[in-house]
This record gives structure tokens, sequence and C-alpha cells, in this order.
């Protein structure tokens, strides 16, 4: 992690004797769904100061929690840092979400003392290690099971919607596909790890009831899984020679867009159908994880006020892709029944994402991070 954002890191490395001391360094619209690059930037200038400085502070300047994922790789990042931070400002409405999610003893940061949570309800950080890991001192939860972090998840959304007003729960089936799809999800992070199919991953989640300076009420949810393995494009690239050759022409076809031949591989792996497994006739099977994930985001999430449409970020790698308006899900069309989602106005496979939807990034992240933010209201009818 480090290393991918200051690739360098072993040449700026100084004695403690030769740093300079003081110095701040800000976190502002802290958020990979909002503001990819600007983020990537506020994490490359702390794993910088580490190098170079001593008693530096980090101050957060948002007033909210925007997006859980920034948090949890600066957590990565404080685990193979050297303590050298002194502290910062962070906003009473972000620590009220730190303290709940158990972010803040994975942050490193000092106790905030006693802080009311009434208005926010979190499914806490909750971590999975590979075989012979390690575990480190300030971890204050224990590794868990695909199958109970699944059911943690799905239970948790169903207290969300039991807060609102009038109260609503999910039936059966939508319980059934929050559990299939979160497993899926983290499946996938423990087969994709850099150790053969023992991966590691984290994930954590929140809904806080937040009220607009115009006196509108909406509860807004945060998910994010993340895992340090392989790269999508890594992954895919490594599949099937049936999926290969599509994507390879997929890649040809697009080669002057300026997105990445990772990147462009990426948005192909997201297609309904496309997995690096092969049945017994030799063609791919499963593949649907992130359309599940879209397809519920957008039922549940489908509220009528401005500012609030869902939205998922997948980072992998370089690559960057977001779902968001006017590319919120996948599209069945013609005879398929597969779900597809091109990110471009006629969504179709012959033309090139749309760059406000899908760009390299400057840095690498190791492995697969999705997040996304949903707005739930009394109208949502259990999916």
């Amino acid at each position: 992690m480090l290393a991918a954002l200051v690739p360098d890191r072993e040449i700026r490395w100084r004695k403690i004797t030769q740093r300079r001391s003081g110095g701040h360094l800000t976190c502002k619209e802290f958020s990979f769904i909002d503001n990819p690059l600007k983020t990537f930037e506020s994490l490359k200038a702390i794993a910088v100061a580490e190098c170079e400085r001593v008693n530096f502070r980090i101050d957060f300047l948002d007033e909210y929690v925007t997006d859980i994922g920034p948090y949890l790789v600066l957590g990565l990042m404080r685990e193979k840092m050297a303590p050298l931070a002194t502290g910062g400002g962070v906003h009473r409405r972000v620590v009220k979400v730190l303290e709940a999610l158990r972010l803040r003893e994975f942050l490193r940061m000092r106790s905030f003392g006693r802080v009311p949570m009434y208005d926010v309800w979190a499914f806490p950080l909750t971590r999975r290690r590979r075989a012979g890991s390690t575990k480190t001192d300030n971890m204050a939860y224990e590794p868990s099971r695909v199958e109970i972090t699944a059911d943690g998840i799905a239970a948790n959304v169903n207290n969300w919607l039991l807060e609102l007003t009038p109260p609503r729960e999910l039936t059966d089936h939508g319980l059934a596909k929050i559990r299939a799809t979160v497993g899926e999800i983290l499946n996938n992070a423990e087969r994709h790890g850099p150790v053969g199919g023992d991966g590691d991953w984290i994930t954590g989640g929140f809904m806080a009831r937040r009220i607009d300076r115009g006196g509108v009420t909406a509860h807004v949810c945060h998910l994010c899984f993340y895992n340090e393995g392989r790269t999508v494009a890594e992954t895919i690239n490594n599949g099937p020679r049936a999926v290969k050759a599509q994507i390879e022409r997929y890649v040809a076809r697009h080669r002057k867009s300026g997105l990445s031949p990772e990147t462009l591989a990426t948005v192909f792996a997201l297609q309904d159908g496309i997995s690096r497994v092969e049945q017994g006739d030799g063609q791919p099977s499963g593949g649907t994880g992130l359309m599940d994930v879209a397809e519920f985001v957008n039922e549940v999430g489908k509220l009528p006020i401005a500012g609030k449409s869902p939205k998922i970020a997948l980072i992998s790698g370089r690559s960057y892709i977001k779902f968001d308006t006017p590319y919120l899900n996948g599209i069945v069309s013609g005879n398929t029944e597969r779900r597809l989602q091109w990110f471009n106005v006629d969504n179709d496979v012959l033309k090139p994402p749309a760059e406000t939807h899908v760009i390299d990034l400057p840095y690498a992240l190791p492995g697969t991070l999705i997040t996304m933010r949903f707005a739930i209201d009394g109208s949502f009818d259990g999916t």
C-alpha cells in the first residue's frame, strides 16, 4: 500500500534525527466516491510525511463521513507506518462514525471520550486474515467467516430499515439476496488473494440520519469491502480462453480511448456472465457479483431527493469505475438475461466508456475496493 503511493519510499526515508518536525496535513472531500483523485493525493501526502517528518498532524476537515473507503485504506496504511503523527482535528459528526465503526482504534487515534451515537447505526469493522497472518495489537475485533459476516450485514441493513418512519424490513428474498451478494464478494476476495485461495478482506458499514438545511431528513447508508489481493484485471486475465479472447477484442477496439488495457478489462469483467471460473463445457460461470450489488443498491436507494442517488465506486489497481447517474446499474436488453453496463449513452459495447465514470488513477491500489452510498426511506417495499 505505502509503496504503491510512494514508489521511492526507501530513497525518501530519513532518520528521525534528520526529519523536519511538525506540519499539518489535511484530508478534505475524503471520498473515493466523490473525489478519488484528491483523496489519493491526501493519502499520498500522509505516506510521504511518514518518510520525511515527525510530530505531524492530520486534520480531517469534512463535516460528515461521505465514504468509508478512504478510512479503511488509511487504517491499513497506519498498520505499516511508524507512529510519527501526533493527533489532528476531526469534526464531531465524523467522530461519531469513527467510534461506531471502531475505526478510531484502527486509525490509531486517541480516545474521543464519550460520544453520543443516537443517529448512527453501524456494522462495525470486520476483518478476515489469511491463515498464518499475525494480529496487531490495535485490532478491536476478531477475524470472521464469510457466512457470519454476510448474515451480519443482512441483519444490519434490515435493522436500518426498521428505524424508518414507517418502519420497513427486508423480505426473506431480500435477506437471502444480500447474504448471497455479500458472500460472493467476500469469497471472491479470498480466492483472489496474493496467496492462492487465501486472501484477506475487511468490511464495514453504517447508516446515519441526516437533516439538511432545508429540514429534509434522509437516512444515508454506507458499505465498503476491500481486499489487498490481485486486481480484477489480473484475475480475469487468468480466466478461460473464451473470456480472454472477448477481453482482447474489447481492449483492441477501444485502444484509442485513453484508458489502459487493465481498466478496459475491468469494465468488461463487471458484466454479467464474465468469470474466471469455467463450467464443465469450458464456458465461464457466475460473474454476477457487482451487478447484484448495483441492482440491490438501486432498488433500496431509489429516493427522489436531489443529491441522494445511489453511488458505487470500484477501485482495482489503477482502475476506477463509478456506478452513478446515468449509469446506475446493469441493463437487460435483447434476448439475453445478462445485465450489461458499458458506461456510455447507448450502453453499447462498441463504444468506449465515458471518462466521467471510468478513469485510470495516478496510483495503484493493491487489490480491489468496492464502496457504496445510498439513502433509504419508508417507501421501500422489502425487495
